[in-house]
């Protein structure tokens, strides 16, 4: 009897220091995984022009429509675009419809990123593609491959033309909430316009 009760008191000693781990896998088990978070198209009322169609913000006059959407990670596209992505560079797809009788013309160093966290950013050119990720033969391969499908240069658009090209931006602070797009000038003909595109963190859909 006594040597039962030493190896039920051993047995209670065992189970109560394993007590803890069963508890955290319990817990592990309950919490849920946290979900990826992108940019998506933030509220912006009702201000005159804008609109949103599905996951993109559209502005829209008589002369020129202009949608930005988020570039995703899955997207058809050279194998470059998805090393940016994995590194959080922020990478916008710009579509700029030219509905009126003049050229529409857009110089990406009017284009900058801003967020909630005082970032304040300026589309990427080649040359910084370069400086990311240097000039070896296999780098220097894809970054030509994106030639022509990002804003680089100042781009001309006729009238009843588009273009469809990426915005490419360093990434923004980690602590970041909300961010803007803003277009602080695009030319249609001798008149001048301006567009600022909010987005905001949510769950990936």
């Amino acid at each position: 009897m006594a040597s039962l009760g030493v190896t039920k008191g051993m047995n209670m000693r065992i189970l109560f220091k394993l007590l803890p781990i069963f508890i955290v896998f319990i817990l592990a088990g309950c919490t849920p995984i946290p979900r990826e978070t992108l940019l998506y198209p933030a509220e912006k009322g009702t201000t005159e022009g804008y609109s949103l169609a599905e996951d993109a913000w559209v502005f829209e006059d008589k002369s020129v429509r202009i949608t930005v959407s988020l570039f995703k990670s899955g997207t058809v596209g050279p194998a470059l675009l998805d090393e940016l992505l994995t590194s959080k560079y922020v990478l916008f797809r710009m579509d700029i419809d030219n509905m009126s009788k003049g050229k529409v013309m857009f110089n990406p160093g009017y284009a900058v990123l801003t967020d909630d966290e005082l970032s304040y950013l300026k589309p990427l050119d080649f040359t910084d593609l370069y400086d990311i990720k240097g000039d070896s033969e296999g780098a220097l391969k894809s970054i030509s491959e994106l030639k022509g499908r990002f804003y680089d240069l100042d781009v001309t658009v006729m009238p009843g033309d588009k273009t469809s090209k990426l915005l490419i931006f360093k990434p923004l602070s980690k602590r970041m909430k909300k961010a803007s797009l803003a277009i602080k000038e695009m030319y249609v003909g001798t008149d001048t316009l301006k567009a600022v595109f909010p987005f905001a963190l949510k769950e990936k859909k």
